[in-house]
């Protein structure tokens, strides 16, 4: 049935991608060349690392019209890009590749150039920039000529523009158009490159056409950007191609085509469902036990185009040797791979044994899949088999910020500006999630570890597995409270409430631990129950922030850090309506001239500790604490209703969860402390359920030593 539907998508958009005859020109006229500042370390290196790209782009750039590679190794590795227009014959493009390639020499020994001719386009960097839609070295060209019919002129240019702009994403990316009226034609044609989707295309073509339509009245004009190009003009294109949708009757042939392709496809998909309504009924009941199973999710990314082959990872990884492996979580392990076209890639190897891995998996495409942002990691694609589930993500050179900024060497490489920048990079990247997405998205676990950098220290959001969108309804299943112990907020710890200040608390944190250089947790501190959110708060208010920044770090302001401190402070209050949005924390950050407000206490901290006593070993006015000689017990559900007791007789109150044994042990190391949800796995006890178990100082801080709870 899938197949059936496959092929009547394949027939209704052929009806669109018929290519425009085309008249033998290459089109190298030269229209705008930029080569950037920054200098190669190693000039010959640099040179011949282009040269070895040029050569091997050539063979597919003949049979594509397209092509992207990388080459050697940082600091002197080059990426590069080159496409024609689309209407560009492979005779035509070889022509102009072989023309196109020989100007960026010229910007040597600089390590980034681009250069537009009239038929094609190319870029190189020494950054993976593939999927970059705009940058801020954008131009656009008007012709000097002005037509005298201003208004009539000015009406005809718009509609045009407006029509390819509509077309290019839904037709691979080019697309072009003629409109006649008042005696006037006016010619639009668009052409994004072949690395960005839709969206990205969409948003490319917008700020295309709003550059070009300033130069009207002139006759000409042009938009050049790393990610598109658009041109409108009084006559054709100097190949004589014809336009899409130039006459009436060029737009009867395609609805002909549409209803002939639609009539095919209703008689074979009412034939094809008889047979797939019974292979579907067999598969459903054979996955019952699963919400989500890896044929649904490789389903719907084979529809997305997002499929990657097993043997092409398992060929980019040298068989998912050690070597390549760069990380390694409780559910998993995530290596490098280098794809055939040069491309790094990052492949996030999970284990697909539980109900519970397989949600997180397809929430996280889903999740990422609907939020493309420049601070959120790049989903590339995914791959399941019988034993395991690769996601594939773009790799980013510097890898996670917690390996520079808790290592006491590599964390000098983060001057002031550099973690202020990652700071803003990450607030922008929450700020896109909760307020500018399609749907509201709530991170839950934003940590160093899930905070990526690139070769320039840029940030990039990852790890979407436990996001979840801002929508309850009703009848809904109940939230597991999940997250990393330091990060959560009280108000989702103790109720399980999820907003998006849950996101800025950790963003708090966050901040904290970027300024001082250390985790939550290690922070030095006289007291074992303080972490660095009540260190900084005390500090604050003795007005002695300074002795929380790092002194490693380069720094021209104090003043400057201590703002950001206190910025930090107001993320991480007690109660989540004091606490600002991400909109706000992002103009206090990047608005001098706005006051920070003084924030109010954080969690945890004197009467706020809800009556914890330092000295005891029981929550005295808890109704539901229960102590035994080396452990604390803290059940924080009391008679709510819409938690499930858990009594603390039973013989080892916190349980583990199977595969994940070790992470367990690791928050009872680090904190003394961790939530148990594997009772859900119980569906006679469908209310989540949170404990905090506390062991004493006087026993081993591990496991073992709270089996007397």
């Amino acid at each position: 049935m899938a197949n059936v539907v496959v092929v009547c998508v394949i027939i209704l958009l052929s009806t669109f991608l018929i290519p425009p005859a085309a008249i033998a020109n290459p089109r190298t006229e030269l229209v705008y060349k930029f080569c950037g500042v920054e200098r190669a370390d190693n000039v010959s290196q640099f040179n011949q690392n282009y040269a070895n790209a040029v050569a091997a782009m050539e063979s597919e750039m003949r049979s594509n019209k397209f092509s992207i590679y990388g080459e050697g190794f940082s600091p002197n590795q080059i990426y590069v890009l080159a496409q024609c227009m689309d209407d560009l014959s492979k005779e035509d493009c070889e022509l102009c590749f072989s023309a196109i390639k020989t100007q960026l020499p010229g910007c040597f020994p600089h390590i980034s150039g681009r250069v537009f001719f009239d038929g094609c386009f190319m870029r190189f960097e020494n950054y993976s920039f593939f999927y970059e839609s705009s940058s801020p070295q954008d131009v656009k060209r008007c012709s000097d000529a002005v037509n005298l019919k201003n208004d009539q002129f000015r009406d005809v240019a718009t509609q045009v523009v407006k029509d390819v702009v509509n077309m290019a994403p839904v037709h691979g990316g080019y697309a072009e158009g003629r409109r006649k009226a008042y005696g006037i034609s006016v010619y639009g044609m668009a052409n994004c490159w072949n690395t960005l989707d839709e969206k990205s295309c969409s948003d490319c073509l917008l700020n295309a056409s709003s550059a070009v339509l300033e130069c009207l009245p002139s006759i000409e004009a042009r938009s050049l950007s790393v990610g598109c190009y658009f041109r409108y003009s009084e006559y054709e294109s100097s190949d004589g191609s014809s336009f899409l949708f130039d006459t009436k009757g060029a737009i009867f042939m395609y609805l002909v085509f549409i209803l002939i392709a639609v009539g095919v496809c209703i008689f074979a998909i009412l034939v094809g469902y008889i047979v797939g309504t019974t292979i579907h009924d067999k598969r459903v009941k054979h996955h019952t036990k699963f919400n989500c199973n890896p044929l649904d999710l490789e389903s719907s990314v084979m529809k997305r185009s997002l499929h990657f082959e097993y043997s092409t990872l398992e060929k980019s990884t040298d068989n998912f040797s050690e070597e390549h492996k760069i990380g390694q979580g409780g559910f998993g392990e995530v290596f490098k791979g280098t794809l055939p076209d040069g491309r790094e890639i990052a492949i996030k190897r999970m284990f697909l044994t539980t109900k519970i891995r397989n949600e997180e998996i397809s929430n996280e495409i889903y999740i990422i899949g609907q939020a493309q942002h420049q601070n959120l990691v790049r989903f590339l694609g995914c791959c399941f088999t019988d034993d395991d589930s690769f996601l594939v993500y773009e790799y980013l050179e510097n890898k996670s910020l917690d390996l520079i900024l808790f290592d006491p060497k590599k964390k000098e490489e983060l001057d002031w500006k550099k973690r202020l920048r990652i700071i803003e990079g990450t607030a922008e990247g929450l700020e896109y999630l909760h307020n500018d997405c399609q749907v509201r998205i709530i991170h839950r676990d934003i940590k160093p570890s899930n905070i990526l950098l690139d070769a320039k220290y840029r940030p990039k959001i990852a790890d979407f597995g436990l996001a979840r969108f801002n929508i309850r309804e009703k009848g809904s299943a109940p939230l597991v409270i999940a997250g990393t112990f330091g990060y959560m907020a009280p108000e989702y710890l103790a109720h399980g409430q999820l907003t998006d200040k849950l996101d800025v608390y950790s963003f708090g944190v966050l901040i904290l631990e970027i300024v001082s250089g250390r985790e939550i947790n290690k922070f030095p501190a006289d007291d074992a129950l303080d972490t660095l959110v009540t260190i900084a708060w005390k500090h604050f208010k003795e007005k002695r922030a300074s002795r929380i920044i790092d002194p490693s770090m380069k720094i021209e302001s104090v003043d400057e850090v201590l703002r950001v401190v206190q910025i930090a402070l107001l993320c991480t209050q007690e109660s989540p309506i004091m606490r600002p949005d991400m909109t706000t924390v992002i103009k206090l950050l990047t608005q001098e001239k706005l006051e920070v407000p003084v924030p109010s206490k954080p969690p945890f901290i004197e009467d706020s500790f809800d009556g914890f006593e330092r000295g005891g070993s029981v929550h005295r006015h808890h109704p539901s604490a229960s102590s035994v000689d080396s452990c604390r017990y803290y059940d924080t559900q009391q008679d709510n209703v819409s938690f499930h007791r858990h009594h603390p007789s039973t013989e080892l109150a916190i349980r583990f969860h199977e595969e994940n044994e070790e992470f367990f042990r690791a928050q009872i190391r680090d904190f003394g402390a961790y939530y148990d949800d594997s009772r859900l796995q119980n569906e006679r006890t469908p209310f989540p359920s949170f404990a905090i178990v506390q062991c004493s100082d006087q026993e081993p801080i591990i496991p073992e030593c709270c089996k007397g709870c």
